[in-house]
């Protein structure tokens, strides 16, 4: 693996997050408020996240970035996408809210942030593993 992967592969997974991301952060840098509109976009991102990074890994290409693909690998696998989006949410809040509030050494909770962030890409894994006849992604 060369730089140029490296980069290129760094550059697409960057990318997937933002796909999903870049409209709430566009509402907040305009209107600089916090209001319905900013969570609608935010649960919106947060929904679309998952898929959108799972088919930047996937699919190693940028042509995974399309927005009408996510949409339409969320809707092949509707019900067990929710779930995955549900695991997905308990355990980001758990990683960024109760974690760093605990009272331990700050090496035990780095490595149990790191831990969980391990189990949300093994359940973003299986979850493809599992439903990968209906992504239908050609892999």
């Amino acid at each position: 693996m060369s730089i140029g992967d490296l980069l290129s592969q760094t550059i697409l997974l960057v990318a997937s997050v933002a796909i999903a991301c870049w409209p709430v952060a566009v509402y907040y840098v305009l209107s600089e408020r916090t209001d319905a509109w900013y969570w609608l976009l935010g649960a919106c991102g947060v929904f679309f996240l998952p898929m959108s990074f799972l088919a930047g890994v996937v699919l190693d290409s940028f042509d995974a970035l399309n927005p009408l693909l996510i949409v339409q690998s969320i809707w092949r696998a509707f019900v067990p996408y929710c779930g995955l989006v549900l695991f997905f949410l308990a355990i980001a809040g758990l990683a960024t809210m109760v974690i760093p509030r605990l009272f331990t050494w700050s090496c035990l909770r780095s490595t149990a942030q790191i831990y969980l962030l391990l189990a949300l890409a093994n359940s973003v894994g299986r979850f493809y593993w599992r439903n990968r006849e209906r992504l239908d992604w050609g892999v």
